[in-house]
């Protein structure tokens, strides 16, 4: 696998263009500002949600807590658009939306999302579907894995990624 650190991490396969439109915005500085070593060591980063909309919070680890900065009570019932912010992919969540809405595991996606304090971070997002004891999903757990923080004073200065700016990006493709 390649580090996170690499440029080619966040790339399309065989593919020199951004997975993105939020990534064709920041990949100038992206590769100055990532800084693995930042991200704590955390084993289990995970949250689970209800598997019928809007896929309310019911449960984050205590690894999700300290990696977002938001206590379990301050989660539970809520959707995980509360992580989500300017630079969060759209498009790659409502692909991610639908294979859950289908009934489909979808597949693993690099996302970058927010904590609390608004500091961005860059993961790989994992979503596996919890049966009951009959087998029917009851839950979705999303693991996050390849986790790095963002510089947040340089991605704030250095990179404009109003609505307007993304759209004007193109979808990377």
């Amino acid at each position: 696998e390649v580090p996170l650190t690499e440029p080619t991490h966040l790339m399309r396969e065989g593919s020199r263009r951004p997975n993105c439109e939020a990534f064709a915005l920041l990949r100038p500085l992206m590769w100055r500002s990532l800084r693995a070593s930042e991200a704590p060591e955390l084993a289990d980063v995970s949250v689970t949600c209800s598997a019928t909309p809007p896929y309310a919070v019911t449960s984050a680890s205590a690894d999700w807590q300290q990696l977002c900065g938001f206590a379990e009570h301050e989660v539970i019932g809520k959707t995980l658009a509360l992580i989500q912010g300017p630079a969060s992919n759209q498009s790659d969540l409502r692909t991610m939306m639908a294979s859950i809405r289908a009934g489909e595991v979808p597949d693993p996606v690099t996302l970058i999302n927010y904590d609390k304090q608004h500091q961005p971070f860059v993961h790989t997002v994992t979503i596996a579907a919890e049966a009951d004891t009959s087998g029917a999903t009851t839950h979705l757990r999303a693991r996050s894995s390849a986790i790095a923080l963002l510089n947040r004073k340089a991605y704030v200065a250095s990179v404009d990624v109003t609505p307007a700016s993304i759209s004007a990006a193109g979808d990377g493709v």
